[in-house]
């Protein structure tokens, strides 16, 4: 695992994008995960102004989460946030999305159909997020670091989380899709982008801490070529860090 270090947020975000395109580039038609949230979206502003966006035309993209229990056309789902902070500002065509049907009948399946299409394409690329409680899409503690894509109970720390971006706790379905800890490691190459003094603590708990589904992030130490970008209010804590090959 390599740890980068940016001044702030908006560093860390053109170094993602830079990462991401260095990535794709090396990699022919490639399948790649993406996160929802805050986080991401200084490194989607960049991907849209980069005139090597291009790249993007070739990917698969699969949906890393998302509510259930909730209709399509639903304002809160996850699906439609990221096509309108992502695939749309980089007119990629909805086909290139394997995303999770929110109102499916049997969520289990459902999971299952995501889980299949992520094997037989080859993960080549995952981006995530850290939530505050360790989690990785909506891997919540205790997620074993073997667990393939499910339905999820959302942690009351996430719920609070989520319920920023629709108003009020109530607002935040309580169950939702994530593409398992097992799924995830599947990925060639992963980047962990974490900023903010509010992470911190749990981006030292993730790199020095033990190794436990109490903090679901700590599986990463057993993925392979993880690269972690974190600006130094996330870097709070002393750590060695790597040398940063991202210019």
């Amino acid at each position: 695992m390599k740890v980068v270090v940016a001044e702030d947020y908006e560093d860390l975000s053109r170094r993602a994008a830079v990462w991401l395109l260095i990535a794709m580039a090396n990699t022919n038609n490639p399948t790649v995960i993406l996160p929802t949230g805050n986080t991401p979206l200084g490194l989607y502003r960049n991907l849209a102004a980069n005139p090597k966006r291009k790249l993007l035309e070739t990917a698969k993209f699969i949906q890393l989460d998302e509510y259930q229990g909730i209709a399509r056309n639903d304002s809160r789902t996850l699906g439609s946030w990221f096509r309108h902070v992502f695939m749309e500002p980089l007119s990629i065509d909805s086909t290139a999305l394997c995303s999770f049907d929110p109102s499916c009948h049997d969520p289990d399946e459902e999971a299952a159909r995501v889980d299949r299409f992520a094997m037989q394409s080859g993960i080549d690329i995952c981006v995530l997020g850290l939530g505050q409680n360790g989690h990785l899409g909506f891997n919540e503690p205790g997620s074993d670091f073997k667990s393939r894509t499910r339905v999820v109970e959302l942690s009351e720390e996430s719920i609070k989380s989520n319920s920023a971006y629709w108003g009020a706790k109530i607002q935040v379905p309580r169950r939702a899709f994530t593409l398992g800890l097992g799924t995830l490691s599947a990925s060639n190459q992963t980047l962990l982008l974490v900023s903010g003094a509010h992470k911190a603590r749990i981006l030292h708990a993730t790199l020095e801490g033990p190794l436990s589904h109490e903090v679901p992030a700590t599986c990463l130490r057993g993925f392979r070529d993880v690269t972690v970008l974190a600006d130094r209010s996330a870097l709070h804590y002393r750590m060695r860090l790597g040398d940063s090959a991202i210019p």
